[in-house]
């Protein structure tokens, strides 16, 4: 049986004992609760109660005997509310003793005691009035006769039902006492079983553990000195025996790998010699490599010289393509502006020719107002010579403006045709700057092209040299490694060696080869190697 499964078992007996105390103790512990709520609430407050009433019956029997003695009004008086006072409590708590008693024993007597009662109340009636009426003797020779039978009647009928009350509740106590003492008996009856199931429990799983703990120690004593015989199989389900078998396998393992290395060993010995003359040899070649690779980092660097010089050339090409670019494109924004300067000259001169087109007119019809005039002048004779002259003289101005408006429309429309001409040559000369700033900007893409390409060719040779130097590097380090290896190979031979007998010391059984054993593992193998399997619960 596994030792979870012990454990498991043990601690639910534990709980199931505890389980069933707590059910009895509960079980008992509502009897008891019972118990106590009936005296709480019935059997303690009806013989309270009855004890209320006796008391408040001698009272009552007192005032009325102090009544017949008094001679003061006041105190006389005072013990007449008395006794209704006692009266009237009386009544109260037989009213609550009416509500609380239900069994018929206990209804007879208080029914009893109810009649007692009314003869008592009625015999103080009769007393109060002869008092009342002065008649004293009268009211005491009744009060030592007959009301001294009936107040005794009375208290005889309060006593037996007190001593029933009395009775249920000593019986009520006595029952709870009884079921405190069982519960207390229940307790420690289950804390004993449980006490006694714990040491078993605890005794079993020592010993289920500590036994065969005990084996693996001395198999792994056993081990220690080199003894690795075959050893006795183990059953069972149990975690030690799980353990008890995987040492088991262990140590047939661990045989294999013995042997395995044992026959190894010389074989590692002769490869390690090989491996060591052959690293002799990589670390010539790893030699002759590293000098091949120190020319050719050599000649790169001259390369990656070269480069850069052609790239700073090309940069050098770019930045004054991009400058010619800009004047080019500065030129022909100056030929654009002309071309603009040529065609607003043009418009204005169109518009001068247009003035002087009405400046011509205006001298005709000037030249027509003063014909006019003259003939009117001509008309009036002596009285009109003086305005033919003006008219003449306006006739001659307006002809002069003619021949003036004249020349100057002349004029101005050769200019307009020079300008004319001025614009086409200057629009012709725009477009080629256009075609010049074109080619340039093409050279400039070109130069950015060639800069650029330049650039990663430099940047390429760059890392192309880093590489060859890392491999430099690496190539002295891997000789390096080389003949570190050489001397590994070198100290593996002779920890090969060592190894073969170190394992020479392993008792490996009749499939092995002999070797030494201790004594400790001697006095300890026949412990562990009996006829028959170990057995584990």
């Amino acid at each position: 049986m596994k030792i979870a499964t012990r454990l498991t078992l043990g601690f639910a007996l534990i709980i199931l004992f505890i389980c069933l105390q707590g059910a009895v103790a509960l079980v008992k512990s509502s009897a008891v609760a019972s118990g106590f709520h009936q005296i709480s609430t019935q059997d303690m407050p009806n013989v309270v109660m009855l004890s209320e009433i006796d008391e408040n019956r001698h009272i009552i029997a007192e005032a009325l005997r102090d009544m017949l003695i008094v001679k003061e009004v006041e105190h006389y008086e005072a013990l007449k509310q008395q006794v209704y006072a006692s009266r009237q409590r009386i009544g109260q708590v037989v009213e609550q003793l009416q509500a609380q008693m239900a069994d018929a024993e206990s209804h007879a007597l208080l029914g009893d005691v109810l009649a007692q009662r009314k003869n008592y109340v009625q015999a103080q009636e009769h007393l109060i009035q002869q008092l009342d009426k002065g008649n004293e003797g009268s009211a005491r020779n009744y009060l030592l006769d007959e009301f001294g039978t009936i107040l005794n009647d009375y208290g005889r009928a309060l006593a037996a039902l007190k001593s029933l009350q009395s009775a249920r509740l000593n019986a009520s106590v006595t029952q709870a006492q009884a079921n405190i003492d069982s519960i207390q008996r229940g307790v420690w009856l289950s804390v004993g079983l449980a006490l006694v199931a714990t040491l078993l429990l605890s005794r079993s799983t020592v010993l289920a553990i500590t036994r065969p703990l005990q084996t693996v120690v001395a198999r792994c004593r056993a081990v220690a000195a080199g003894q690795l015989h075959a050893q006795a199989p183990v059953s069972g389900n149990s975690e030690t025996a799980l353990l008890l078998q995987a040492q088991h396998e262990m140590v047939h393992g661990l045989r294999d790998v013995v042997t395995q290395v044992r026959n190894g060993s010389e074989s590692v010995a002769g490869a390690s010699a090989e491996i060591a003359q052959a690293n002799l040899d990589l670390s010539g070649r790893t030699e002759q490599q590293a000098s091949a690779l120190q020319q050719t980092a050599a000649s790169m660097e001259e390369l990656s010289g070269t480069v850069r010089h052609n790239a700073d050339t090309a940069q050098q090409a770019n930045a004054l393509a991009q400058s010619a670019s800009q004047v080019a494109q500065r030129g022909g924004q100056a030929v654009q502006e002309v071309v603009g300067t040529m065609q607003e000259i043009a418009t204005r001169s169109e518009r001068v020719a247009n003035i002087i087109s009405v400046i011509d007119g205006i001298a005709f019809q000037t030249n027509i107002l003063a014909l006019n005039a003259a003939v009117e002048a001509a008309r009036a004779g002596e009285q009109g010579r003086g305005f033919a002259v003006v008219a003449s003289e306006v006739r001659s101005l307006a002809g002069r403006s003619a021949e003036a408006a004249k020349e100057i429309k002349h004029l101005i429309d050769a200019s307009v045709e020079c300008v004319h001409t001025g614009t086409h040559q200057a629009a012709q000369a725009g477009s080629t700057m256009q075609e010049v700033v074109s080619a340039i900007a093409q050279v400039t893409t070109l130069m950015q092209e060639i800069s650029s390409a330049s650039a990663r060719q430099s940047q390429g040779v760059a890392e192309v040299g880093a590489a060859i130097q890392q491999m430099d590097q690496m190539t002295q380090q891997n000789a390096a490694l080389v003949e570190e290896m050489a001397a590994a190979a070198s100290s593996l031979q002779s920890q090969a060696q060592a190894l073969v007998q170190a394992v020479s010391v392993f008792d490996l059984g009749a499939s092995g080869q002999a070797g030494g054993r201790s004594s400790s593992a001697a006095s300890a193998l026949p412990a562990l190697t009996g006829a028959g399997p170990l057995r584990l619960a």
